[in-house]
């Protein structure tokens, strides 16, 4: 829960990485709470699957028809919101006045000589 609560304030700081090229907002060290949170749902799901009764050919059915009928809605989902949908709002937020008059830094890490 301690890394948890770490990842909650760091997301809340408003460290921010913005992408020219795709027109995208996202999260510096973004991999870090996708990983966590992701490791997390695999067990999740692993341990429903092993406490299906009826033996292993059920339990590894069951996973195999929630892959393929949970999965694929998830992915386009997301794909359609990165691809159209992010780019587009960060656009028009780009064009608004509250964007204009909010203050813009640029962070660089460079190496010591």
């Amino acid at each position: 829960m301690p890394l948890i609560a770490l990842i909650w304030l760091y997301e809340d700081s408003g460290v921010r990485l913005y992408d020219n090229e795709a027109g995208t907002v996202s999260k510096v060290g973004t991999w870090v709470q996708q990983f966590t949170f992701g490791t997390g749902v695999a067990t999740s799901f692993v341990r429903f699957a092993l406490t299906v009764q009826g033996g292993t050919i059920v339990q590894v059915a069951l996973a195999t028809v929630l892959f393929i009928f949970l999965i694929p809605p998830c992915l386009v989902v997301t794909v359609v919101f990165h691809r159209n949908l992010q780019p587009m709002l960060v656009n028009r937020f780009l064009a608004s006045t509250s964007a204009k008059t909010l203050e813009h830094r640029n962070i660089e890490l460079v190496p010591r000589p």
